[in-house]
């Protein structure tokens, strides 16, 4: 189960990271198609950016997955709901959106949050389980 939270965790991240950097152009149409602004846009893509980037950090320090996970689980559903408001039909966003399987894989990500911490990285001198983390002491 924890492979399959890794691989899950990887392919949130990079999916939601592929969308909204090489496909932004579809986002800009999507977003003005539900009548939001370009600020909301650009604060969207932001945080689920740094989102990604934490999801994927979090292979690392387990102290942030869940945070990450619940966070884009968030978007997720906001993002059905703005399909809801525009009527779209459920097809389009239920069953082959990236939405409906990004949220199912966050689920199986944040199920194992109490696995073993991976001691292998190491940052300044100390492994990932050690305390003080960036402090040179």
């Amino acid at each position: 189960m924890e492979n399959l939270s890794f691989a899950c965790q990887i392919i949130v991240s990079v999916s939601v990271l592929y969308i909204w950097v090489f496909r932004y152009d579809n986002i800009i149409l999507e977003f003005k198609h539900y009548g939001y602004s370009d600020l909301l846009r650009n604060a969207v893509g932001a945080s689920k950016i740094s989102i990604s980037a934490i999801m994927i950090m979090g292979i690392w320090f387990n102290e942030v997955i869940v945070y990450a996970s619940l966070s884009m689980a968030f978007f997720m559903l906001c993002a059905q709901a703005s399909h809801l408001k525009v009527k779209n039909p459920i097809v389009k966003f239920m069953i082959f959106g990236n939405s409906q399987r990004s949220y199912s894989a966050l689920m199986i990500i944040t199920r194992p949050a109490n696995r073993a911490p991976r001691p292998h990285l190491t940052v300044f001198g100390r492994t990932n389980n050690s305390p003080n983390l960036f402090l040179n002491q």
